[in-house]
């Protein structure tokens, strides 16, 4: 995952790895500029394993430097919520979880797990997109409180949204940011109805998210019929130095090792035309 680890303006890169003695162990890339530098082992991270475990990196504690965290699926229907602050140059073992969920609330194989400052508070939160029956789809935030995360309330229902056309949550890929400039992170949702491709957008508002609005879709924009599915990454940033957070795809060609960047310019209240940056490898 990426973030900001010890706060000098670069984007860097840290990684967990679960070593044969069972232990998972977190380690920080360094970003100088030109390439990422490997610390020593920054953090012992548990032993629990990382192949039932989701992680997120974002600042959860309020200090300005991003942090890294990792949802641990019990498999009972439950899950633990590990916190891993930087110090500026390494990560702390946290002494004990932020945040056990019980079971029944989620259903580890159809959520989805977003991390962004939803409340506006300067701290990153924890949001778990849950697919339901039927299509129906809700969102559940758990605010950091600096030390740990809250229980979690309900901010969005497709059940009970005023939008007819609903929204399936397994048929959206998610990125978070402050794409309205609102000053709290937004969700976005590159989503496929089954037709045609989307970016829909769910505008964080008080302790609720409204309903998801249409910035952009593959049947009025200049890519009709570009679809969801060949898209290998989504990212967030000001690409066209306007100050305003736009939205890039990597979309597969179909070629081996051949894909496309494509990018959508944030026009305040909508994506406008997507327009293909170029080429990336060679089939």
């Amino acid at each position: 995952m990426n973030g900001d680890f010890d706060n000098d303006g670069r984007t860097d890169t840290a990684l967990f790895r679960q070593d044969p003695d069972g232990q998972v162990r977190l380690f920080n890339l360094r970003s100088d500029t030109n390439q990422y530098r490997a610390n020593q082992r920054t953090a012992d991270a548990g032993t629990w394993a990382l192949s039932n475990a989701r992680v997120v990196a974002g600042d959860f504690t309020g200090d300005g430097i991003d942090d890294v965290a990792a949802i641990v699926d019990d498999q009972a229907g439950g899950w633990t919520a590990h916190v891993y602050p930087s110090t500026g140059r390494f990560f702390s073992t946290p002494a004990a979880p932020w945040h056990v969920q019980g079971s029944g609330t989620y259903t580890w194989a159809s959520s989805h797990l977003l991390a962004g400052d939803f409340t506006g508070d300067g701290k990153a939160d924890l949001a778990v997109v849950q697919e339901g029956t039927g299509g129906q789809s809700s969102i559940r935030v758990h605010a950091s409180t600096g030390s740990g995360f809250t229980a979690g309330s309900q901010w969005w229902d497709s059940g009970t949204d005023a939008d007819p056309a609903g929204f399936a949550g397994n048929s959206a890929r998610y990125v978070v940011g402050n794409v309205t400039g609102s000053g709290a992170d937004d969700v976005v949702a590159l989503y496929h109805d089954g037709t045609k491709s989307s970016v829909k957008v769910l505008t964080t508002v008080g302790s609720t998210f409204a309903s998801p609005v249409t910035w952009w879709d593959s049947d009025t924009g200049s890519a009709t019929g570009w679809n969801w599915a060949d898209t290998t990454q989504l990212t967030l940033g000001d690409f066209d130095n306007d100050a305003d957070l736009d939205l890039a795809a990597i979309v597969g060609t179909g070629q081996p090792g051949q894909a496309e960047l494509w990018r959508f310019p944030n026009a305040g209240t909508s994506f406008g035309q997507v327009i293909k940056q170029g080429t990336i490898g060679t089939p």
